[in-house]
């Protein structure tokens, strides 16, 4: 972990800084990080602050419309809110699909031999 936070802080101080067009691609990263970091639980660094957010195991973990089930979201239809909840859930799948595309790209960079390995794997003839 703490390597990791050295080589982002060496490159950002290199010049790579973060520009507007990064931003989103840095967050999405960001996102998979801290999931990562939550299933770590205690041998994370993070933990502590992990802690005080909501557990997704929890009956309940969120109070938002977001994380309504079907019957509680008709309470909703019609409205407003039903609307702006839509905009920002397509927006995290929007998020979520860039950030899966932004992994596989590094890691193609990353791995060159793992597009061979991916494309055997699809197609062993």
């Amino acid at each position: 972990m703490a390597d990791k936070l050295a080589r982002f802080k060496q490159w950002f101080l290199d010049g790579g800084g973060l520009f507007e067009e990064h931003v989103e691609l840095f967050l999405n990263i960001l996102r998979f990080f801290l999931v990562e970091q939550f299933h770590l639980d205690t041998q994370s660094f993070w933990s502590p602050y992990l802690d005080t957010l909501p557990d997704p195991s929890a009956k309940h973990p969120f109070d938002t419309p977001l994380y309504y089930n079907d019957d509680d979201l008709k309470w909703i239809h019609g409205t407003s809110l039903e609307h702006s909840n839509r905009r920002i859930e397509e927006s995290w799948h929007d998020e979520h699909a860039q950030g899966l595309r932004a992994l596989r790209q590094d890691i193609k960079e990353r791995y060159p031999w793992s597009v061979n390995l991916q494309n055997a794997i699809q197609d062993p003839h």
